[in-house]
Formats: structure tokens, C-alpha cells, sequence
């Protein structure tokens, strides 16, 4: 398939595969969104966490093996430095750090909220045998838009939520909104023990007034800023 480059962007053929590249300090499907440069505020993201590793590849580990961790970078001091979301890369290298938010579109398609968090509540639980079976009440109840297992109890759920995980990263909660164009919005709480996703059909804004919650730093709400 050959797409149809839109906004200034150039047909390339890579690995066999055509591709629009964006022009500078645009990405996207269609390179319509933009970076927009302030001069009013500068930001000093700082790691919640700093270990000493003797490599690249154990400070990588070390992020994989951390639910917390979404992104990690490795000084020449051989310092492992631990970022959490909404950090999702580190580099010391302007163009660089340009460059890997072209190839990251999926992330960079989100505006984060620093103002509220979501609470999302299920209408229904039943003990079910196993997902199979959640799935069919589900299915069998006119109100129910998705839902999930969750240590032998089948959790049932409404709109505006469209899908629920209650494992996983963030990434891949990110991915899913971006498989589902009906996705608007990201809800995930991120405990000790485990996460959790959440996704919304609609706006932040238009989502029920009883879900929302005041700011928590491990609850994060990210809206997609375009398609």
C-alpha cells in the first residue's frame, strides 16, 4: 500500500515499505501534529530512582523488571537513572531527542492531565469458571461495553469505558488506544502490585463527573490530541 503523504510530508520506501516522512518538528499519520515550543516554562524532569550497573543492557533490564519504569538512560558514570511516566525517553541530544519522538508518534499523540484522575467502577461482579465465560455475560447484557477477569470474579463495565486490562504496561495500554479509533482517552493506575488501563470512548471533559478524582502522581489521564 502507497499512502497518500499529506501536510508536506515525503513518499520514502523503507525495508521495502512506502512511508511518509514528516517535515521537521511534525509526525502522525497524516504529519498533522506539531511540536509547539514554549518560552515561559522549562521543565527538569529528575529519576525516581538511581542505581549503579555495570552496562546498558543491565540499566535496560533493570527498567523492564520495574512496573514502574517507563524509560531509563545510563550516564558514563555507569549511573542507571529511572524515569516513571509521563517521561517516556532520555537523551542528551537535541536532535536525537527530536528524531525519537517522530519514530514514537504514538506516545507524543497524548496530552497528559495534571489535574484530575480517574476512579472507573464496575456495575456488576459475578464469580465466573473463567474468561470465556465473563465474556459471554458480557455479551448477553445490553448494558455492558466490556470487561475483565480478575482473580475468579468477572467485572462488568459501561460506557464511556470501552476496555479494561488489569495487567500490563502502559505501552501497551497506549497501543490498544491506538488499535481502537473509538479510543478518546487513557485512564491507568499504576499500584505496587499491579496496573491497570482503561480506556474511554469520549473526552476528558465528558466523561461522568463520579469517575473523576482529584490529581494522584501513579494515576495518570492522557487524552489523544489526534488521529
Amino acid at each position: 500500500i502507497i499512502p497518500d503523504c499529506k501536510n508536506g510530508g515525503t513518499l520514502v520506501e523503507e525495508n521495502g515499505k512506502f512511508k511518509c516522512n514528516c517535515p521537521l518538528n511534525t509526525f502522525g499519520d497524516d504529519c498533522n501534529c506539531r511540536f509547539k515550543f514554549t518560552n515561559a516554562t522549562s521543565l527538569f524532569p529528575d529519576p525516581y530512582a538511581e542505581r549503579l550497573v555495570s552496562d546498558s543492557a543491565e540499566c535496560d533490564e533493570n527498567c523492564a523488571n520495574d512496573i514502574r519504569c517507563s524509560t531509563s538512560t545510563m550516564t558514563y558514570l555507569k549511573k542507571c537513572k529511572l524515569y516513571e511516566t509521563p517521561v517516556i525517553f532520555v537523551s542528551y541530544d537535541e536532535d536525537l531527542c527530536i528524531e525519537k519522538c517522530n519514530e514514537m508518534s504514538e506516545y507524543c499523540r497524548y496530552k497528559y492531565s495534571n489535574v484530575k484522575s480517574l476512579t472507573p467502577r464496575a456495575y456488576a461482579e459475578r464469580t465466573v469458571s473463567d474468561s470465556a465465560k465473563c465474556d459471554e455475560n458480557c455479551a448477553n447484557d445490553t448494558k455492558c461495553s466490556t470487561s475483565t477477569t480478575w482473580l475468579g470474579t468477572c467485572l462488568r463495565y459501561k460506557t464511556p469505558i470501552i476496555f479494561v486490562s488489569l495487567d500490563g504496561k502502559e505501552d501497551q495500554c497506549i497501543e490498544k488506544c491506538n488499535e481502537m479509533s473509538e479510543c478518546k482517552t487513557i485512564c491507568t493506575q499504576n499500584h505496587t502490585r499491579n496496573f491497570s488501563c482503561y480506556l474511554f470512548n469520549v473526552t476528558l471533559d465528558k466523561i461522568p463527573d463520579n469517575m473523576k478524582r482529584p490529581y494522584k502522581a501513579n494515576y495518570k489521564v492522557a487524552e489523544k490530541i489526534c488521529d
